[in-house]
C-alpha cells in the first residue's frame, strides 16, 4: 500500500504542476545538457591513441576540466535539491526557473554525500580485507566462490546502506533537520518497499525502454548516431531523473509523515 500511495501522489503532482515542474527545471535540463555535451568533446580521439597512454591522456583531461566537472555536479545537486524540494513543500519553494547561488544547503548536501562516500569506501575496504584474511581459513573448495560470496555479501549491504541513509539529502533538501541517524530510524520497517521504488522500478523502466528501441532498429540508430536523437535521449534522461527524485522526495514525506505519527501515538 506504501508504494501505490507514493507512486498516485507523485503522478499526481506531476500531472497538476507539470507546467511549473518543467520550468523550475528547464534551465538546469539545458545547462547540463550543454556542459555535457562540451565535456565530452574533450574526450574526442582520445580512443585512437597507443593503450599505454589511454589513461593518461583521460586523468590529463579530467585534470584539465575540472572547471566542467565542478559545474556538473553543483548542476546535477540543484536538479535534485529543486526536485526534493518541489515533492515536499510544493512547486512554489523552488525560485524561478531552479537556478540561485549555492549557499549553506548545498554546502551540507555536499558535506553528507561525502560522508556517504566515505561509509562506502570503508565498507569496500573492510570487506576486501575480509576477503583476503579468510582466504586462508576455507577450503580449496570454496576458494574459488568465497571471493564471489564476499562480493555479493557486500552488496547487499551497501544496498541496505544506501536505502536507509539517502533518505538523508531530500530532508537537507527541504530545510528539514535531518541526519544519517534520523533517516536509519526514519525507514526502519520499509526497506524492501523504499528498494523497490529507489532501485527495482527505475531498472526495470529502463531495461523495458532499451529493449523496445532495440527492437526497432531505425529508432536505435537515430538515438544512437544523431546529434538530434542524442539530444533527445539525454533530455529524456533528465526528466526521468527529476521524476524519479520527486518520487523520492514523496518518499521522505511519506515515511516523515507516518514516523511523527507514531511519536505522537507513542
Amino acid at each position: 500500500m506504501l508504494v501505490k500511495d507514493i507512486f498516485s501522489e507523485t503522478i499526481q503532482l506531476v500531472k497538476e504542476h507539470k507546467l511549473e515542474i518543467l520550468k523550475n527545471t528547464i534551465l538546469p535540463i539545458a545547462l547540463l545538457m550543454g556542459c555535457f555535451i562540451l565535456f565530452l568533446s574533450k574526450f574526442q580521439g582520445i580512443m585512437a591513441l597507443p593503450k599505454d597512454l589511454i589513461g593518461k591522456a583521460f586523468l590529463q583531461i579530467l585534470g584539465d576540466n575540472l572547471l566542467y566537472i565542478l559545474l556538473l555536479v553543483f548542476l546535477y545537486i540543484r536538479l535534485l535539491i529543486n526536485s526534493y524540494r518541489m515533492a515536499i513543500l510544493g512547486t512554489s519553494s523552488v525560485s524561478k526557473f531552479g537556478l540561485y547561488l549555492p549557499g549553506m544547503r548545498e554546502l551540507k548536501f555536499m558535506g553528507y554525500a561525502l560522508g556517504l562516500t566515505v561509509i562506502y569506501i570503508l565498507l569496500i575496504l573492510v570487506f576486501s580485507l575480509l576477503s583476503s584474511v579468510s582466504m586462508g581459513f576455507v577450503s580449496s573448495s570454496l576458494a574459488k566462490l568465497f571471493p564471489f560470496i564476499v562480493m555479493i555479501a557486500g552488496l547487499i549491504i551497501g544496498l541496505v546502506l544506501s536505502v536507509r541513509l539517502y533518505l538523508v539529502f531530500p530532508g537537507i533538501a527541504a530545510d528539514k533537520p535531518t541526519s544519517f541517524s534520523d533517516a536509519w530510524r526514519m525507514s526502519k520497517g520499509y526497506v524492501l518497499k523504499i528498494m523497490v521504488i529507489t532501485f527495482l522500478f527505475p531498472f526495470v523502466t529502463s531495461f523495458v525502454v532499451s529493449l523496445v528501441i532495440k527492437l526497432i532498429p531505425p529508432l536505435n540508430d537515430f538515438l544512437t548516431y544523431h546529434l538530434a536523437g542524442q539530444l533527445m535521449t539525454g533530455g529524456v534522461k533528465l526528466l526521468f531523473f527529476v521524476f524519479m527524485a520527486i518520487l523520492i522526495g514523496m518518499t521522505f514525506k511519506t515515511l516523515k509523515t507516518k514516523n511523527e505519527m507514531q511519536e505522537i501515538d507513542g
